[in-house]
């Protein structure tokens, strides 16, 4: 009752852009995700620059992802990082577009988008684990051992590595394939 009071002609370009985020955060815990992409959606045409839009344009890569629209997950979050590239959701948006580069077979811009996740975004807790996405595309996309070893290694010095255990065996299985 709240959001669809919002969401009133009368009421503010605000209060609809807060009332449209709220009937897509409704959608969403209801598990209703082409509804929530959908609402994110028209918030964000309609009320782009409204503080909403930000969280907005960030939930529809998301759900885009969730819905298993790859393409359409990397357009978003590609708009939101052009918009709001210094969000405190950038890094995490640069992680995922890099992260559906490689899923959708383009390794190469995959790695760029590494490079530039770690230049822009230094003290990201996502570049631990684009060391770990980086020896995955060279390991086994590329067949390079030698600069997946380097990227396990570089993983393997970021405190609190979680994958630890994953990232030595693989380091030693491309360490002997080195070795013959």
């Amino acid at each position: 009752r709240e959001a669809a009071s919002l969401l009133r002609a009368e009421s503010s370009p605000a209060s609809r852009a807060e009332g449209l985020r709220r009937v897509a955060d409704c959608y969403y815990r209801a598990r209703d995700h082409k509804a929530a992409l959908a609402t994110y959606d028209l918030l964000v045409r309609a009320h782009g620059d409204a503080p909403q839009a930000e969280g907005a344009a960030y939930e529809r890569g998301k759900l885009a992802m969730e819905l298993g629209a790859r393409k359409e997950a990397l357009r978003h979050f590609r708009y939101f990082l052009r918009r709001h590239p210094d969000s405190m959701l950038a890094s995490e948006a640069s992680f995922r577009v890099c992260r559906l580069l490689y899923d959708g077979g383009q390794h190469r811009e995959s790695l760029e988008c590494i490079t530039h996740l770690r230049r822009a975004y230094p003290d990201s807790g996502r570049v631990g684990e684009s060391h770990m996405l980086e020896a995955t595309i060279k390991r086994v996309a590329l067949h390079d051992c030698a600069g997946a070893i380097a990227a396990y290694d570089a993983y393997l010095s970021t405190p609190g590595a979680e994958l630890e255990r994953q990232a030595r065996e693989w380091r030693e299985w491309c360490a002997a394939e080195l070795r013959e």
